[in-house]
Parts: C-alpha cells; sequence; structure tokens
C-alpha cells in the first residue's frame, strides 16, 4: 500500500531545504521521512498478530533507491523468508497472508499494516513537519 501526502507548507520546507546545502539538505529530509516511518511501524508492530513473534521482531524501515534525487521513498517491510522462518521452496509468504487473507489457507485478513498508517498518518505527518522545520532552523544557524 502506497500513501502520497500533500502538506499545508510543506513544499515552502522542501523549497528552504533545497537553499541549504545538498548534504545538510538531504540528511533534514532522510531524518524526517524516516522518523515518520518510525511511528507507523511502532504501530505496524502493536497490531501484528503474535505467534512465533518473528513478524513483529523482523519488521524495518527501509530507504529506497530512486532516480529522482528530489525524492526519498520509505517502506515498513516485514522480515525476509529465512528470518521468518519461511521454507525456500515455499509459495506461501506469511506476513501477505496475514494482511491480505489467504482462502486456500482459511487464513482471514488482518490489515495489521493499513490499520497502522490509517490510524498513525496523521502522526507522522506531523513529526515530519516538525523535524524539517527544526532541521532547516539548525541548517541556517550553522
Amino acid at each position: 500500500m502506497k500513501i502520497e501526502v500533500d502538506v499545508a507548507g510543506l513544499k515552502d520546507a522542501l523549497a528552504t531545504i533545497t537553499k541549504l546545502d545538498k548534504k545538510t539538505g538531504g540528511k533534514i529530509l532522510r531524518t524526517a521521512v524516516r522518523d515518520s516511518a518510525k511511528i507507523i511501524k511502532k504501530q505496524a508492530q502493536q497490531n501484528a498478530p503474535v505467534g512465533t513473534g518473528a513478524l513483529k521482531r523482523t519488521m524495518r524501515v527501509r530507504k529506497f533507491k530512486t532516480r529522482n534525487r528530489q525524492q526519498v521513498t520509505v517502506g515498513v517491510m516485514t522480515g525476509k523468508r529465512v528470518k521468518l522462518n519461511i521454507g525456500e521452496g515455499s509459495k506461501y509468504y506469511y506476513p501477505a497472508a496475514i494482511e491480505y487473507g489467504s482462502k486456500k489457507r482459511n487464513i482471514q485478513p488482518s490489515h495489521f499494516m493499513r490499520r497502522a498508517l490509517e490510524s498513525k498518518s496523521a502522526e507522522a505527518i506531523q513529526t515530519m513537519g516538525s523535524i524539517l522545520w527544526r532541521g532547516i532552523r539548525q541548517g541556517f544557524a550553522l
């Protein structure tokens, strides 16, 4: 599930960041986006059903490479098959079956990730804005 956000004042913040040097501006932007994603990750961990606990333990915030240098993309990811003890030849992927359900395995969807995103997106956006502006003030104070 992908969400794109348009926040009042965010364009001003991003325009201001471009006035800083690339290294400082990039660091501010990456920090803001990553810290916002951590809020959603924490809620997803709380929402995740507990069997062995591997699903909760293996959740990570990951930065994705993009061709556009002006864009930062992060996501909350679950662990790889090895860390979730899923056999190498198995087509079954536990996190997807839990999130979306599986008729074949009679698993009802829990939507633990979607519920985390829906419940914490406002808080994550607020955090992103405050980190951006704090970073901008510190960047210009240097």
